[in-house]
């Protein structure tokens, strides 16, 4: 509760669970990779173009919002270098 809920300005694909992950980090929380935890993904149908535009402006609205370089710099790559792995990763 301390961080905040879910900010509601987010009403399209991407960047919610960055906001949230955000405002954890910065309040002290920190996260450890887990091999053995699993998920559940439920199938939708995808429109790319649509997921991409959308996910590039909730990113410039996290980077308003926080103002971390970092998040700068990931709208600058483009959608499709965002979350590629870093060389060695």
């Amino acid at each position: 509760m301390k961080v905040g809920c879910y900010d509601n300005w987010f009403q399209s694909w991407g960047g919610e669970d960055d906001d949230l992950a955000y405002r954890l980090q910065q309040n002290g929380v920190s996260f450890r990779l887990s091999r053995s935890a699993g998920s559940i993904h439920l199938p939708h149908s995808k429109d790319e173009e649509t997921n991409e535009a959308s996910g590039i402006r909730n990113l410039e609205y996290i980077y308003r919002k926080f103002g971390d370089p970092i998040i700068h710099e990931r709208i600058i790559k483009g959608w499709e270098l965002v979350n590629m792995p870093k060389a060695g990763e």
